[in-house]
């Protein structure tokens, strides 16, 4: 396994990555990323762009690896408040190269319960965000998050799925820089999915094809 990666910040508010990584006869993931903020009034505009492709190396321990997502965030910043938005594509063959111990969030839509990251899948997400350090509680955040899941893949499957998801989450207070605590709940509306149930020859496919 190697790993390379470097930030460069010509602005003090913008910050431009090129990251690599591999894993040995299994698959190679190449990152391009561009953060960017600016005031605006009394408060912030900021976006975000991360682009990822990968594809198989080596031996092919994993088969066919053909994966290349763009994910965007974009938002307004003020006082404690966060409202924000993106949008997640998926394109290849192959769903987006995740590692065990890696965040799923590593791109806008995803979480730790729905990555949204399968092949050729596409989602939009709006968000909303509160920092109590602003009534003097610093770690301590609440989030509103809407991810709306629109899917066409080879399969000829066509579903949508809404999902709300709600929490807390504590970070900063512990004694290391990565210590906290997240409280979540999510919930998964379908709107389209069963009439794909017709099309499914049993409750394993039905999952399949519905996510």
């Amino acid at each position: 396994m190697y790993y390379a990666g470097a930030d460069y910040q010509p602005l003090k508010n913008l910050t431009l990555s090129l990251h690599t990584s591999q894993l040995e006869d299994l698959f190679r993931r190449d990152f391009a990323g561009l953060k960017y903020k600016i005031g605006i009034g009394p408060g912030d505009v900021f976006t975000e762009w991360r682009y990822f492709s990968a594809r198989e190396t080596g031996r092919e321990l994993l088969g066919k690896v053909d994966n290349r997502t763009l994910s965007t965030h974009f938002g307004y910043s003020i006082k404690g408040h966060t409202f924000s938005g993106g949008y997640q594509k998926v394109r290849g063959d192959t769903a987006y190269g995740l590692t065990w111990a890696e965040p799923t969030r590593i791109c806008s839509a995803s979480s730790r319960s729905a990555p949204f990251a399968l092949a050729n899948e596409r989602a939009w997400m709006m968000r909303y965000d509160y920092d109590f350090a602003t009534l003097g509680v610093p770690g301590l955040t609440f989030n509103l998050r809407y991810v709306k899941r629109g899917s066409g893949g080879s399969d000829g499957y066509q579903h949508r799925q809404g999902w709300w998801s709600t929490g807390f989450g504590w970070g900063g207070g512990g004694v290391g820089a990565d210590d906290g605590l997240e409280l979540r709940h999510p919930v998964r509306r379908f709107e389209e999915c069963f009439a794909a149930l017709a099309k499914c020859d049993d409750a394993l496919e039905f999952c399949r094809c519905c996510g």
